[in-house]
């Protein structure tokens, strides 16, 4: 299974890069209609979610506890939070791309490398357990469900932003 996941979680990486081919970073904040996940939020989004992905696969890893993604970013993308349409509360869409592909990198590495016995073991955060139990059932879900769903934002964003779809599918 950790193979699946894996693959899964590499195509998710190659697919927020497709998305953003072509995207001007000075558009990256901007926010077509109501409800819309703009790139800037999304890809920050999507390092900081991965970041604490890093850290409960190894609590023992001294990057922090979103895996070495810069703290700022969880100010305007952490969990449960909305975009802002100011672009320079963001970092550049290189920046991001390139964040978000380190962050990846750490995050499988991690997740081959994690025993059974410690993805078997209980979310270290009592207030996602009722979601997550296990650290395993955190990854699953951070590297298989949360970056396809936000990547679904980000193509809905793409295309009611007049950019055409690059879909290989």
């Amino acid at each position: 299974m950790r193979t699946q996941i894996q693959k899964t979680y590499s195509m998710t990486l190659d697919t927020a890069r497709r998305l953003c081919e072509g995207v001007e970073c000075a558009r990256c904040a901007e926010i077509p209609f109501d409800g819309a996940k703009h790139p800037a939020w999304t890809l920050s989004h999507l390092c900081v979610a991965s970041g604490m992905c890093a850290s409960f696969l190894d609590p023992d890893a001294n990057d922090g506890p979103i895996g070495g993604v810069p703290e700022a970013w969880m100010g305007v993308a952490g969990p449960g939070g909305d975009p802002v349409t100011a672009r320079d509360a963001y970092a550049p869409l290189d920046e991001l791309i390139g964040e978000r592909a380190r962050v990846h990198a750490v995050v499988a590495e991690r997740f081959e490398r994690a025993s059974d016995e410690h993805l078997a073991s209980p979310f270290p955060d009592a207030n996602y357990r009722s979601f997550w139990p296990t650290v395993g059932d955190g990854a699953f879900y951070m590297m298989a469900h949360h970056e396809g769903y936000h990547l679904g934002q980000l193509s809905q964003w793409r295309r009611a932003s007049g950019y055409p779809s690059n879909n290989p599918f």
